[in-house]
């Protein structure tokens, strides 16, 4: 009988360690949730991201251009 050798530099770590070890744990607690709640999420999410875009733009609105930026360049 042949004895089979596994080559160590082909068995890889599996185990997830730091970010990753969090995100497979987020990824279990999403699977676990119905559709509805998915789109529930992801509609909060949504609506979070376009007010705060939506409040950086009209804070930017507000700024006047200094005096270096409204000289003609000869």
């Amino acid at each position: 009988m042949k004895s089979k050798k596994k080559n160590k530099a082909a068995k890889k770590n599996s185990k997830p360690t730091g970010a990753g070890k969090s995100l497979r744990k987020v990824g279990k607690g999403i699977a676990k949730l119905s559709t509805t709640t998915k789109a529930v999420g992801v509609l909060a999410l949504a609506s979070l991201g376009l007010g705060y875009l939506a409040k950086r733009r009209s804070e930017n609105k507000g700024i006047s251009p200094t005096p270096a930026d409204t000289e003609e360049i000869e």
